[in-house]
């Protein structure tokens, strides 16, 4: 028997999209519950931001069926209807909202239906069970969110490891029972601690890559999630790649070293573009005076540290060799320390068009040829937006997506609902895409604790 939760607002407020998460199952929403969203969606904070998405969610469900109250089949085999009648209430004469939601769970169960009110509410579910209908609590969005496709699996196994090395570095892996996508990267470690890293390729083959090549003149990756990524953004035949990471991961060092060694080292793409969502973090500034170029100064901060860092961790050799070259500019006054500095050099390539800086604000309608493209904080960016960048993409372009779901910005999403989940869910598996989640912190000891415990 199918089990039926009966919703609360407070669960939906939790989770806008609770749905997703509870395979053949039966929802029911009684209609004061909608009531109760169409109120709290007006207010300020977490939970007015949910109800918007909620509503918004049950909108996208509810549009391809014609009748809705015949129920609305949902992918994961689960049916959710929307009850729009009126019960008398269990408990007195007294009708308040929970008590109503009370009463449509007992009029389901009364029909012989195995029935659970979903609160997190202590009260309600209390009142629930003094009825004899059961009652649970759900907190089950930071689970689902680790749940997230991540582009790479670990396996600890002598077996697997030593046929990849008799079979030429080339295994099956549905023989040895690994569920991985195209594009997926498998590790691997054994019981002597030997190593390896593999990605599944499109012949089905998971192919083992050489870890003792260097991947980029610009960076040396620092764990192997790194590596994971370097390979995907060093990979011409693969126009999309998403990161995914938190604070200090090096999700926007290693992108922009990347797009440097595809540029200005192999020559494949003629430009960096980078975007960024303007989305302030917390209480705006307001008003910012000067040109374009001065606004946007402030909100590229973090990808003029990465520059700086690729800049200035360059000896004045490698750079005279990678941007001195057929004479098509000069690195002037090279050879005098007090006179070099990282942003001359910078502001030297934005001069030629060889590195831009731009706002999404001016993005619609625009086709970019020849780049590598990188968006950074694109948690920030909606699933219609995220649309509208993606298809933006010209001949031999490359885009490159950068975020950490734990901090958005934007409060009409949430670590489930944002663009940036968004594609690496609806890319997942396919040839032209690659993902990778970063787990390890490499920018201080403070920065990785504080991300772990905050």
């Amino acid at each position: 028997m199918k089990r039926t939760y009966v919703l609360d607002t407070s669960v939906i407020i939790t989770n806008p999209k609770i749905y997703d998460f509870f395979k053949n199952s039966e929802f029911v929403i009684p209609i004061i519950v909608l009531e109760e969203l169409d109120k709290i969606k007006h207010q300020s904070g977490d939970a007015a931001r949910h109800a918007r998405i909620a509503i918004k969610y049950l909108d996208e469900l509810t549009s391809s069926t014609e009748d809705i109250s015949k129920g609305i089949a949902l992918d994961n085999g689960s049916i959710l209807f929307i009850d729009g009648r009126a019960y008398k209430t269990p408990i007195g004469e007294e009708k308040t909202n929970d008590l109503r939601i009370i009463a449509c769970a007992k009029a389901h169960a009364k029909k012989g239906k195995n029935v659970t009110v979903l609160s997190n509410d202590v009260n309600m579910r209390v009142r629930a069970k003094s009825i004899e209908i059961a009652s649970e609590g759900h907190q089950a969005l930071k689970t689902d969110l680790n749940e997230l496709y991540t582009g790479v699996q670990y396996f600890c196994n002598d077996e697997i490891l030593a046929a990849l090395y008799e079979n030429e570095d080339v295994i099956d892996p549905e023989k040895y029972g690994m569920d991985l996508v195209e594009n997926e990267y498998a590790i691997f470690d054994n019981s002597e601690n030997q190593n390896a890293i593999g990605k599944k390729m499109e012949d089905g083959l998971l192919h083992l890559i050489n870890t003792n090549k260097p991947q980029s003149n610009w960076i040396e990756a620092q764990n192997v999630e790194q590596f994971c990524a370097l390979d995907a953004l060093l990979d011409p035949k693969i126009p999309l790649v998403t990161l995914v990471g938190l604070a200090g991961s090096g999700k926007s060092l290693i992108a922009i070293c990347a797009a440097m060694e595809l540029v200005f080292t192999r020559h494949l793409y003629d430009r960096i573009v980078i975007y960024k969502s303007i989305v302030p973090v917390g209480a705006d500034i307001g008003y910012s005076p000067g040109t374009v170029d001065e606004k946007l100064s402030h909100w590229f901060g973090a990808i003029y540290d990465c520059f700086e860092f690729v800049f200035s961790s360059k000896s004045k050799e490698q750079l005279r060799d990678h941007f001195g070259k057929n004479g098509k500019r000069e690195i002037k006054d090279l050879d005098k320390p007090a006179h070099f500095k990282w942003k001359d050099q910078l502001d030297q390539y934005k001069k030629e068009g060889k590195i831009c800086f731009e706002a999404m604000t001016y993005i619609r309608g625009r086709s970019i040829d020849n780049a590598i493209i990188i968006y950074d904080e694109f948690q920030n960016v909606s699933k219609e937006e995220a649309k509208t960048v993606l298809t933006r993409a010209g001949k031999n372009s490359k885009i490159i997506a950068l975020g950490d779901l734990e901090q958005i910005d934007n409060p009409r999403l949430d670590a489930l609902s944002n663009g940036l989940t968004y594609i690496v869910e609806k890319f997942k598996g396919n040839p032209i895409a690659s993902h990778v989640t970063l787990k390890e912190c490499e920018r201080s000891i403070l920065a990785e604790v504080a991300s772990k415990i905050l």
